[in-house]
């Protein structure tokens, strides 16, 4: 079954879009209007078809706030799919038992704690709201953030 997008990128998400597609690492800031979301929406279709639902995802988003959001827009998108939305560190055993891929959506501090057991799935790909914060040294969080990353980083 495939994914569908409903609407078209602009040039500028569509370079964005194939830059994710053939780096590892890759980031781009945009405004409010430019279309970040659609186009993380986008490459999460597109990784659930062209891996053949294989892929466990993470989102890391500045609060808590967000995490509602962004689990909403995701369940959406996944809805006939075997995927998982979890935004709790610790994955219920029911569900661990269960076949099937997670998306996670996460603060950087629950990224942290899911990262201290080791029993729980490998991430394989991991996007990062609001990044340009990492740069900041007026924001509290920073440092945070930097942890987590490194432990993804780590866990790779």
């Amino acid at each position: 079954m495939s994914l569908q997008l409903k609407k078209i990128f602009t040039d500028e998400q569509l370079k964005i879009f194939n830059e994710l597609q053939t780096n590892n690492h890759f980031s781009f800031s945009g405004s409010t209007s430019f279309g970040k979301s659609f186009i993380f929406e986008a490459f999460t279709k597109y990784l659930i078809d062209e891996h053949n639902q294989s892929d466990n995802i993470a989102f890391i988003v500045p609060t808590k706030a967000l995490i509602n959001q962004v689990s909403y827009k995701i369940r959406k998108l996944v809805k006939s799919y075997s995927y998982k939305v979890i935004n709790s560190p610790e994955i219920p055993k029911v569900i661990k038992r269960q076949d099937g891929k997670y998306i996670f959506v996460f603060t950087p501090e629950r990224l942290i704690t899911y990262f201290l057991d080791t029993t729980n799935p490998k991430i394989d790909y991991l996007f990062v709201d609001e990044a340009h914060k990492l740069l900041s040294v007026k924001d509290t969080r920073t440092p945070l953030m930097y942890h987590a990353l490194v432990m993804a980083k780590r866990k790779a």
